[in-house]
């Protein structure tokens, strides 16, 4: 939404916000992937923890340490698959290229390329599209991988790591330098 919407990329061809909206589209990006790092790092982190914990309740350990190890094992399975999950999906479902970029349209009719795709209908659904605004929900998954050349869906998949593996170490680092750098000054 944020390169092929509000970037206008779609009928502009480039692959980022930054060559439309200058400085605005630099601040979004960099917003965009520091988000995206946070729901890696934190909501992902915590909903495998709880599971985990769900699931280690369920058999009947003698010790609690056996509990506390089995449970920071299946967070640490469950945390590594879902990871690795999302950006296969990603990478077998929107990157590979069946249909040869020649045979696509220069400017293809959005609604009739994707109407037969669940995202761009559950889109179409919430954002609720006129009729005239061909590009609406345009950059569902789906239907954004049969709009793009696989160059610019290659550049995207790029993008999209950007935020969990290159900003997520950063994020990670938040808590452990600069709450004692707070914790010291409000002491």
């Amino acid at each position: 939404h944020l390169i092929y919407v509000w970037g206008d990329c779609l009928r502009q061809g480039c692959n980022n916000p930054v060559q439309v909206h200058g400085l605005a589209g630099f601040l979004a990006d960099i917003s965009a992937d520091i988000s995206l790092a946070l729901v890696f790092v934190v909501l992902l982190g915590e909903v495998c923890k709880g599971l985990a914990s769900q699931l280690a309740k369920l058999w009947n350990f003698k010790y609690m340490r056996q509990r506390q190890y089995v449970q920071a094992m299946l967070s640490l399975g469950i945390e590594v698959l879902a990871k690795v999950g999302v950006f296969s999906l990603i990478a077998f479902v929107f990157l590979p290229g069946w249909i040869s970029d020649a045979e696509k349209e220069v400017v293809p009719n959005v609604q009739e390329t994707c109407s037969g795709y669940v995202d761009y209908q559950i889109c179409t659904w919430m954002s609720e599209c006129s009729e005239d605004d061909q590009f609406c929900c345009a950059g569902s998954l789906l239907c954004a991988k049969d709009l793009l050349t696989f160059e610019q869906r290659r550049d995207l998949f790029h993008l999209w790591l950007i935020g969990p593996f290159l900003v997520c170490p950063f994020v990670d680092m938040i808590p452990a330098i600069v709450a004692p750098l707070i914790a010291k000054r409000l002491s």
